[in-house]
């Protein structure tokens, strides 16, 4: 993965799967650009505390994605 074209291809693709995939992380993008308290400092504690557990699953749904979209270039490229 020294390709760095390759490695964003990759991740844009896993994170957009893996929202598309998953209602929960749907509604979680959903709240993240719809929320009222949202700004542009609106790095609040209350927020990231509230969203975490969600956050974390999201990121690792998309961890996985990723390996799966590797595994698969890479079996696809040895045939």
């Amino acid at each position: 993965m020294q390709n760095n074209q390759v490695a964003c291809a990759v991740t844009l693709t896993a994170t957009l799967e893996t929202i598309r995939r998953y209602p929960d992380n749907q509604i979680l993008i959903s709240d993240i650009v719809t929320s009222r308290n949202y700004s542009t400092t609106s790095y609040q504690q209350p927020w990231m505390e509230l969203h975490a557990p969600k956050l974390l699953q999201l990121m690792q749904n998309v961890q996985n994605e990723i390996a799966e979209q590797i595994t698969g270039m890479v079996v696809s490229s040895m045939k």
